[in-house]
């Protein structure tokens, strides 16, 4: 027999063997919870539009960490590790406090399964949700992980929206089912076979597909179980100048959202994706920086903060304008303008999201005369301030003010489209013999009322904690107006 053959036969006896400890390395990992589907789960996974390649819920052994990820992805991993993405499951306590309180108590089971093909897509997948209560275990925890966005392969539109929503992706874990993950005892040979052929670990972990808006869709197109639209971000891009391919201002979401310097999708800044890779012209980021300055605040991560407001910093700018006057009576206008951002604002949970104008004006000796848009001592924004958001009714007409998205039948809309502008209208009387008066204007932005956040935050940190959350001002404007 020739010396080829007997390389070949201990080459397949060393294959055997590595594959055998592989199997019983993972027979023998027990914090994993029985793969089944809920039984009010549908086919599929429940409310969700998720789907996996299979048809069938996927072993979460073959699933590796984020952590694992990170071993040669460290820089990837560190940003990804601190974004709203990491904590948007069981990590998120106005999510998770949210779930428990209003849909479980509304929707039943199947309320869970209705959020988590985005907030916890690993655990849907796994058919480690679909009770009251999630099965314990990594997946509840792993967020929008690594391995959930890079084993999408395919989006599809949703019948009722006509476009990407609700989770409508298909999930294909082949793409990484040939890797030993979560296995410890493997890690070093797991390193050494990703190592020996990167090129065809990039080609199973990337696609063109994930530079396209309407992969974000998936998440960021949210309806109703009954159609009605909760979240439209990405329908309000489509109908932006940004997303003309033949034109100088078209970008993507991550255009904005991974750009390296948050608020300044120009910056490029050369880094690398790997320990060991090439350096790139553009190393995009993996904050996702958005608008949730309340995570970073919560969690105590005062760079992200930083970050996450700079972001909405550059998405607005205001000013005051047309300012009438007499002896008796001043009028003025603040104009707010979405210059920054590709969306709407504010966009997302719009019925939460608080963007409004706080106005003062001041006499010549410095006596304020006329506010509007203050805070009162709940923390709670003037009802008669000029607010940019949206409001939603249920079918007997009565507001919905706690996220019950799932009872919405009508909705009304004063949000700020890319590249327009909307006014706030002010007029005051004027005291006799006043002879200037100086306008302060602030626009304003916090994530939720604070009410929404004293239900949602009364189980987070140790008794007494402070559960208000930060407030934002994006832009200001002073006007000086003499009235002689």
């Amino acid at each position: 027999m020739s010396k080829k053959f007997w390389i070949y036969i201990f080459l397949s006896v060393i294959a055997v063997i590595v594959l055998t400890f592989i199997y019983d390395g993972r027979l023998k990992i027990d914090d994993e919870p029985v793969i089944k589907v809920a039984d009010k789960q549908s086919e599929d996974f429940g409310l969700s539009n998720a789907k996996t390649s299979s048809g069938e819920p996927v072993d979460p052994h073959l699933l590796p960490n984020s952590e694992d990820c990170g071993a040669c992805h460290d820089d990837a991993y560190d940003e990804w590790s601190v974004s709203a993405h990491a904590r948007s499951a069981a990590n998120d306590p106005i999510y998770e406090n949210h779930e428990e309180t209003f849909a479980v108590r509304e929707l039943g089971d199947d309320a869970i399964t209705f959020c988590a093909g985005c907030h916890t897509p690993e655990a849907l997948v796994t058919g480690s949700v679909g009770a009251a209560k999630w099965a314990s275990s990594k997946n509840e925890q792993a967020g929008t992980s690594c391995v959930v966005c890079h084993t999408i392969g395919e989006v599809f539109n949703d019948k009722i929206q006509g476009v990407p929503a609700d989770a409508s992706y298909v999930i294909t874990p082949e793409r990484v089912q040939d890797y030993p993950f979560n296995n410890e005892k493997l890690e070093t040979l797991q390193h050494t076979l990703i190592r020996s052929a990167p090129q065809r670990h990039a080609a199973d972990l990337s696609s063109k597909l994930y530079g396209e808006a309407k992969y974000c869709s998936t998440c960021h197109t949210q309806a109703a179980p009954n159609g009605k639209i909760e979240q439209d971000t990405y329908r309000e891009w489509l109908d932006s100048p940004y997303s003309d391919v033949n034109s100088e201002e078209f970008a993507t979401c991550i255009t904005c959202h991974m750009a390296p310097v948050p608020g300044e999708p120009e910056t490029q800044v050369a880094g690398k994706t790997t320990e060991r890779g090439k350096t790139k012209h553009n190393a995009l980021s993996h904050r996702f920086v958005g608008s949730n300055q309340a995570l970073p605040y919560l969690y105590g991560d005062q760079e992200m903060f930083d970050l996450t407001e700079k972001m909405l910093r550059s998405a607005a700018s205001i000013k005051v304008v047309d300012v009438v006057k007499n002896e008796k009576e001043l009028a003025f206008k603040v104009q707010v303008t979405n210059d920054g951002a590709g969306h709407n604002l504010p966009t997302g949970a719009t019925d939460l999201r608080q963007l409004w104008l706080d106005i003062e004006v001041l006499d010549q000796a410095g006596n304020v005369i006329f506010t509007s848009g203050k805070l009162d001592d709940k923390l709670e924004v003037d009802p008669n301030a000029v607010m940019f958001h949206s409001k939603f009714y249920d079918a007997k007409g009565n507001l919905i003010d706690h996220h019950q998205v799932w009872r919405i039948e009508r909705r009304e809309d004063n949000l700020i489209p890319p590249k327009q502008s909307k006014y706030g209208e002010y007029s005051l009387k004027l005291a006799e013999g006043m002879k200037e008066v100086t306008i302060n204007a602030k626009l304003r932005y916090r994530i939720t009322p604070q009410y929404f956040a004293n239900v949602t935050l009364r189980k987070w940190g140790e008794p007494g904690t402070d559960r208000s959350l930060p407030i934002t001002d994006i832009d200001k404007a002073m006007e000086v107006i003499s009235l002689d």
